[in-house]
């Protein structure tokens, strides 16, 4: 998730600056005024609300690299895996990013992300810029059967 040195087997992460965001914000205003279609208008205004959760996050965080919407972290089994072992690797997938949130939190905010309260109107803009930052994206896909043997 973090992809410090841009190794090419991983996600390619894109700089998300504030002249981006005001730009983007600016043109997504104007589809919204100009749509006459509905679902279209609807469309163009959850594109306009993502580019201004952006733009907190930016405020609060600085520039920040995003990860693409179709970075998923893919847990596959084996047909014989155990429901236990299933769940152990699926929470040590959750406690990695838990891990990379409480970093950030603590290095921008000095506090643990696991402190914030999101019934509190102060922090939930923190909660959502580095949820922004680090995503819990973890798709489940079909276990592979393990007994099919291949010739």
């Amino acid at each position: 998730m973090t992809n410090p040195g841009n190794n090419i087997d991983l996600p390619e992460k894109k700089r998300i600056t504030a002249a981006e965001c005001q730009q983007k914000i600016g043109e997504f205003k104007s589809f919204v005024a100009s749509a006459t279609d509905p679902e279209l208008k609807d469309s163009y205004q959850k594109s306009l609300e993502k580019w201004e959760d952006k733009l907190t996050a930016v405020k609060l965080l600085g520039d920040f690299m995003e990860l693409p919407s179709n970075a998923v972290i893919s847990l596959q089994t084996g047909s014989k895996t155990s429901y236990d072992m299933y769940v152990k690797v699926q929470n040590e997938l959750e406690a990695g990013i838990r891990e990379l949130r409480e970093e950030l939190c603590k290095e921008k905010f000095g506090r643990k992300f696991s402190d914030l309260d999101d019934k509190k109107e102060e922090d939930q803009p923190l909660i959502k810029a580095i949820r922004l930052v680090y995503p819990q994206r973890v798709s489940e896909a079909e276990p592979v059967d393990v007994t099919k043997k291949t010739s």
